[in-house]
């Protein structure tokens, strides 16, 4: 009987969507490539997102409006408390420029973290630091996030000499770059800086020395 055999076109229309191959796109993002591929882009987005969100809470208005200050006692916060103030620095090159800036340190996150905002006389570039104690690696540690740039930011890893005062920090970048950075306490209102730049050859391509002095804690 053709009435009672025959179905109906949306019934037949529906069975055969339901047997018909998967188009390329689909059969693409079901095979190991494609799964791998929609993966490193997931990754890049999440990286994107959380480097985003590290920055806003790092250098958001709100978390500087207040005062902050340590909760840890232990000797390493000690000698992050060392940088906490404004201070005026006078800087000399090696080829005999003279330059001034003016840093202000200030704690941040529940006395964690040290912030240092930099300004400098003689460039048009905005400097802000992060300082920390990483327990984990047992050193200090240092971001440099520079305006204006070939290198936006510069990781450094630092040790404290309890003896002499200084926190000596050492960068060295992709290419080969190291640079030295020696922070020396004369007491609480005076450093004493020495910087040194070396190519991947060990070469000495620049340097620097300054005198900074604590202005809130001289009054």
């Amino acid at each position: 009987n053709k009435g009672m055999n025959a179905e109906s076109p949306s019934l037949s229309n529906l069975r055969n969507s339901q047997t018909r191959r998967p188009g390329y796109a689909h059969r693409y993002a079901l095979c190991p490539q494609g799964i791998n591929l929609m993966f490193r882009i997931e990754l890049a987005v999440l990286r994107r997102v959380a480097c985003v969100s590290v920055m806003v809470c790092l250098f958001s208005t709100p978390l500087f409006a207040q005062q902050v200050e340590a909760k840890d006692d232990s000797k390493e916060t000690e000698v992050l408390a060392k940088f906490i103030g404004t201070w005026d620095t006078k800087v000399e090159t090696s080829n005999g420029q003279n330059a001034g800036a003016e840093v202000v340190a200030e704690w941040m996150l529940d006395g964690k973290f040290v912030r240092r905002s930099i300004k400098l006389s003689h460039e048009k570039v905005e400097i802000q630091e992060i300082m920390t104690f990483d327990k984990f690696e047992k050193c200090f540690r240092r971001w440099e996030f520079r305006s204006g740039d070939s290198m936006p930011c510069i990781e450094y890893s630092g040790t404290w000499d309890e003896e002499s005062k200084t926190m000596t920090w050492i960068a060295t970048t992709k290419t080969g770059v190291t640079r030295t950075t020696k922070c020396k306490f004369e007491d609480d209102l005076t450093q004493r800086l020495e910087d040194q730049i070396q190519n991947s050859k060990g070469k000495q391509i620049g340097a620097s020395r300054a005198l900074s002095t604590n202005r809130k804690k001289a009054k």
